[in-house]
């Protein structure tokens, strides 16, 4: 085992940038577990460090790992790192940013939804009303005269549509245009 771990300590001693735990263990051809175990036995006698981890396409979080070196040259190995670390982050900054106008997007949508929803329950309402109304009058137009009759249902009428719109203009003041200005 102790060949296997010197070999696991050379790659990483050998390698550019930090590796993680899969990255090793292919290199070496070896196991994740045995990777895993000599990765355990190197950090235990402060041969390596573990120097930050990031989540991988399918969202595993990995542990990248490197060789202690001299004071000096981890002065240098810090700076390349924080400048990787940053780059990353702008990244995730950047797909953060990217998810959050869709989701705006999506949001944006589903409101024209319920504008459109409640529109066409205003139009249905209006029918129905002037459906009921009219069929009403003309229940009891049985006594009255036919002039009568006109007037009541120009009355009625008028003020179901006056209501009707005013139904509708309040939908659009109070739903439609608000949410256009968002």
């Amino acid at each position: 085992m102790l060949n296997v771990e010197e070999s696991v300590f050379n790659v990483l001693e050998s390698a550019p940038d930090p590796l993680n735990l899969f990255e090793i263990s292919q290199k070496l051809g070896i196991s994740l577990s045995t990777t895993n175990h000599c990765i355990q036995n190197l950090l235990q006698n402060k041969k390596i460090t573990e120097v930050g981890s990031k989540t991988d396409d399918s969202n595993r979080k990995r542990r990248y790992y490197t060789v202690l070196k001299s004071v000096q040259t981890s002065l240098g190995d810090l700076e390349q790192m924080s400048l990787s670390i940053a780059n990353t982050k702008v990244g995730s900054k950047e797909l953060y940013i990217e998810l959050k106008e869709k989701v705006e997007v999506v949001e944006e949508n589903v409101n024209k939804l319920y504008i459109n929803i409640i529109a066409i329950l205003g139009v249905f309402v209006a029918i129905f009303s002037l459906i009921t109304v009219n069929t009403s009058v003309l229940v009891n137009a049985t006594i009255l005269s036919n002039v009568d009759l006109l007037r009541k249902i120009g009355i009625v009428n008028g003020s179901l549509v006056i209501t009707i719109a005013a139904l509708f203009l309040l939908i659009k003041y109070l739903i439609i245009i608000p949410q256009k200005r968002k």
